[in-house]
């Protein structure tokens, strides 16, 4: 059995199948879809692998690196929104 998870907005518990499925998230099911108009959840940020010579003009890629961050901004601005929605 999966340990309880609080929504980081509503403080509602995140919804099993959810909590299973995107282990690094904070929001239920509505939250996801509301931060959506913020830009996501997550950002992802890529970077390219170089094996380039430092003093080489040719540039050798190798591949890239995936990471995704957590979109704080987005957080920010869904906090906002909802603590509105509270006190009107």
């Amino acid at each position: 059995m999966a340990a309880y998870r609080g929504c980081e907005i509503c403080k509602q518990p995140i919804e099993t199948d959810r909590a299973a499925d995107y282990t690094a998230t904070t929001l239920c099911v509505r939250h996801a879809q509301d931060i959506g108009n913020y830009g996501g959840e997550f950002r992802t940020i890529v970077s390219e692998d170089s094996r380039s010579k430092k003093q080489s003009i040719k540039v050798t890629i190798s591949g890239v690196t995936t990471e995704m961050v957590r979109n704080e901004r987005a957080m920010q601005r869904l906090k906002n929104d909802y603590e509105a929605q509270q006190f009107s």
